[in-house]
């Protein structure tokens, strides 16, 4: 018996389900290889959708969550087309102390093929769509969760809004209090030289010697995005013309100097994703 099985029997994830406007949310921790994964799942009315919609938190305020566990853009569920998997990062709920975890979750564990199980037990039990027809979104460490989820969910996309592509580039403090609790003191340059796709989703791509289709959606009037993120970003990609897929990733630019970091409107981020949900409506 599987452990999403487990927790079907026991009743946890229909106890008290959430009736929406347009379907039903169901909210859970699934164990899963020694991770436990908040979920919530949103099913739609009448019928199965063809397409599955996963999304990935970013930052979480531990005065408004201090469990860590926070399922961003839940409000938005019932505005999608599709059946929906937010996933609420792991690592915080692991580590109190963190406000972004980017799904590194412990030193020897990596989060992400916990995610991919979890979603696949999911598929298996409600008969949602499949990688083909899977869009992962997120934004900022979100998206980096989001870059990594599609290549290992071979045969999906990935739409990713001002992402850490390499988290490393980002916040000191934020990098560093990740090294403290997740990576027990070592230093980026020792995390680098052993597992430099831990930190990195383009090196995730060529060690895997693989690349998802993915939009990257870029501020490119936020400084910190376009030093840390967008120009290393474009140099990498020269790199990578040994793998043929990379043509798979787009970079879409947008230039809002006020937003900075921040993530475009809600109706801006619907209508990237559910492009990509018409797209492949149309394949």
């Amino acid at each position: 018996m599987s452990n999403l099985e487990k927790v079907l029997s026991l009743g946890q994830l229909i106890a008290e389900p959430e009736e929406t406007s347009t379907g039903t949310n169901f909210r859970v921790t699934i164990d899963n290889d020694g991770v436990s994964v908040p979920v919530l799942l949103h099913l739609k009315n009448l019928s199965r959708t063809e397409q599955l919609v996963v999304t990935y938190n970013g930052a979480v305020s531990r005065s408004k969550a201090p469990d860590g566990v926070v399922f961003q853009r839940s409000s938005w569920l019932d505005d999608f087309s599709t059946d929906v998997i937010q996933i609420s990062d792991p690592s915080l709920p692991e580590h109190r102390r963190l406000a972004l975890g980017w799904g590194q979750f412990r030193k020897d564990i990596w989060a992400f093929d916990a995610y991919i199980g979890v979603i696949s037990l999911l598929r298996d039990r409600f008969a949602l769509a499949g990688p083909g027809d899977t869009v992962h979104y997120g934004s900022s460490a979100g998206g980096f969760q989001a870059l990594i989820a599609s290549g290992k969910d071979r045969g999906s996309r990935a739409v990713v809004n001002n992402p850490q592509v390499d988290w490393s580039r980002y916040g000191a403090q934020f990098v560093n209090a990740l090294l403290r609790d997740v990576f027990e003191g070592a230093s980026i340059d020792e995390v680098r030289s052993v597992e430099p796709w831990r930190l990195n989703a383009l090196e995730f791509y060529k060690e895997i010697e693989y690349v998802p289709k993915v939009e990257m959606l870029f501020n490119a009037g936020s400084s910190g995005d376009f030093t840390a993120q967008i120009q290393p970003v474009i140099s990498e990609l020269q790199s990578m013309h040994v793998l043929a897929s990379t043509p798979n990733i787009s970079l879409t630019f947008y230039h809002h100097e006020p937003s900075g970091h921040n993530p475009l409107s809600r109706a801006a981020t619907i209508k990237a994703i559910e492009s990509h949900v018409r797209a492949i409506r149309n394949e």
